[in-house]
């Protein structure tokens, strides 16, 4: 039965998709792509997504050792938002991100981190033979509604970390951010919403 390494190369597979398909939406979007264009390089900010979901997902693969307490994965949790949030400084130009590492910011990016290493944590620890992304997530929870519910909780941390960026935002870049993060967050709910769809279409509700 394949378990850890295997599940965790589907999973990263899956995120780097569903990272490079928003990321081409955001790219249709005329007036998102000159902002982007004029205060980040494109290829660096898909690259601090991916980067800050891998970091996520390697604290989920982390979190199943025995030996890692509480207190410990807290610290490390802390210690990847400051990582994640210095990342994201760097993408942007200055005159967007000079307050990017505020207290308020900084929480809020610790409980998106929390939310995935709980989301991918259940992936994870699923003994499971599948070799795609499809038939992990029917292994992993069964039935959509399973799914969608836990995949309600990462929408809802990044709304909240989307807020509080916007909030660190100057207020003359704060309607595109805005925009932006909000079309972004959007576009992924609906590559989930495809993706489980695709996944159990074939399958009955059965209890988890």
């Amino acid at each position: 039965m394949k378990k850890g390494r295997e599940s965790y190369q589907i999973l990263l597979r899956l995120i780097r998709e569903i990272i490079t398909d928003r990321f081409k939406s955001l790219a249709r979007d005329e007036l998102l792509s000159k902002f982007i264009a004029g205060h980040t390089d494109p290829a660096l900010l898909v690259d601090h997504a991916l980067q800050a979901e891998r970091e996520s997902l390697d604290l989920a693969e982390m979190s199943l050792f025995t030996l890692i307490t509480s207190d410990l994965l807290d610290m490390e949790l802390r210690k990847s938002a400051v990582k994640i949030q210095e990342s994201l400084k760097r993408v942007y130009v200055e005159d967007v991100s000079k307050s990017y590492l505020t207290e308020g910011v900084q929480a809020a990016r610790v409980g998106w981190i929390r939310a995935r290493v709980d989301f991918y944590a259940r992936w994870l620890s699923t003994q499971s033979s599948a070799l795609t992304a499809t038939e992990l997530v029917r292994d992993v929870f069964r039935r959509q509604g399973g799914f969608d519910e836990r995949l309600t909780k990462l929408f809802e941390s990044e709304k909240i970390l989307n807020d509080e960026i916007v909030r660190a935002t100057p207020p003359i870049f704060r309607l595109l951010m805005t925009k932006q993060l909000g079309l972004d967050l959007e576009r992924s709910k609906e590559i989930w919403a495809e993706f489980a769809g695709d996944a159990f279409k074939e399958t009955k509700a059965l209890p988890e």
